[in-house]
């Protein structure tokens, strides 16, 4: 229940609804593991869901060293990025989530690599824990490409 006075409604997925499309059937993308959407898009801008280092094939967790599972969560971010039209230059910030910070300099070389000279805003903050048991995630924002 809720504290409306009126029912809201149940959304299904795709869908769109005043204005916001959200997508969940993109090829090459892990499933998601939760009641979320790989990612919306709002005008312009496409937010894409936490990324985890989770094979796209199995849907189970990539484990291995934080440089191995921050390549799996670039490799889904670039999958759903793909999927509409987009790359890692169309991103406008990230936010990083680790459980280990003294993992962050084996992180930050992945991730530099992974962007080369294009560098968009980040934030990266320590956790205690993550879904699944991952020791990395990441999400970003995207805008589209002007035409």
């Amino acid at each position: 229940m809720n504290d409306f006075a009126i029912p809201l409604p149940k959304l299904t997925a795709p869908t769109t609804t005043t204005g916001v499309q959200l997508m969940n059937d993109i090829p090459d993308v892990p499933k998601a593991v939760g009641p979320y959407s790989q990612l919306s898009i709002a005008g312009d801008t496409i937010y894409l869901s936490g990324q985890l280092p989770l094979d796209p094939k199995t849907g189970k967790l990539v484990s291995g060293t934080i440089e191995e599972q921050t390549e799996q969560v670039f490799n889904n971010i670039e999958a759903v990025l793909k999927g509409v039209g987009l790359g890692l230059i169309d991103v406008a910030r990230s936010s990083v989530y680790l459980t280990d910070m003294s993992t962050f300099p084996n992180m930050n070389a992945i991730y530099a690599k992974r962007f080369g000279d294009y560098k968009p805003a980040r934030e990266t903050i320590g956790v205690s824990a993550l879904a699944l048991g991952a020791a990395i995630e990441i999400t970003v924002i995207a805008h589209k490409r002007k035409e």
